[in-house]
């Protein structure tokens, strides 16, 4: 598994695997080990927003997980950074 982090997020360490060997190195958190159907494996680590980022901005983290047969999983999580809450009026009849 290799998760190129977006420019907007910074690295803060707390990596871990519940099995495996995981990594950071030069803005990528990878991964490497077996996989079971009995026993999933969760890698966690910390990350914040780049401090000079003070505008709304959406940004995507895409992880690539290669399936050790030549194919590639993606997986995706996309955030809304600095958002602004709006509240509508709320008329009742």
């Amino acid at each position: 598994m290799t998760d190129n982090l977006p420019s907007e997020l910074v690295f803060q360490g707390n990596l871990s695997a519940s099995s495996g060997n995981a990594g950071y190195a030069n803005g990528i958190v990878s991964w490497m080990g077996d996989v079971t159907a009995a026993e999933p494996v969760t890698v966690t680590f910390s990350v914040t927003l780049d401090s000079q980022i003070t505008t709304a901005q959406v940004i995507t983290n895409t992880a690539m997980i290669e399936d050790g047969l030549g194919g590639e999983l993606q997986r995706k999580v996309t955030i809304i950074a600095n958002g602004v809450a709006v509240y509508l009026p709320v008329t009742i009849r």
